[in-house]
């Protein structure tokens, strides 16, 4: 929006290795020629104003392996401090997975796996990351 100065991006990055490589390429954006953990930014990069990441309902219905969650969560998390160290005014919010209604959803593979004790255990290892 010219009028405000704010600009809306989306990153399909449905897994947490993904968006891991999403905010990796920034930090690598942001130190071209200064070198990790460097305050002095490239000329080209536009800071984020805000990092928003939620990752968790591709892993529960396409993976089904918490404890691989965890794992890549906790790549997820040292990208962003890594963001953060080289200098991001954005502060990076990890959602939870959100409540699923199961009754409405269409697709037999999501009724299976898209359920509450699915989701309950991945925001507990997003949560303990």
């Amino acid at each position: 929006d010219p009028a405000t100065n704010l600009r809306w991006t989306l990153h399909w990055a449905p897994f947490p290795r993904n968006a891991t490589g999403v905010v990796s390429a920034w930090v690598a954006e942001s130190t071209a020629g200064h070198g990790k953990k460097s305050t002095g930014k490239s000329a080209t990069m536009r800071w984020p104003d805000a990092v928003v990441v939620s990752t968790s309902l591709w892993h529960v219905l396409w993976e089904h392996d918490v404890n691989a969650y965890r794992e890549d969560v906790r790549g997820l998390v040292q990208a962003l401090g890594d963001f953060g160290d080289v200098g991001s005014p954005a502060a990076p919010v990890l959602l939870n997975g959100p409540r699923v209604f199961g009754e409405l959803l269409q697709d037999e593979q999501k009724r299976r796996y898209m359920v509450e004790d699915r989701i309950v255990a991945y925001n507990a290892a997003l949560e303990q990351e």
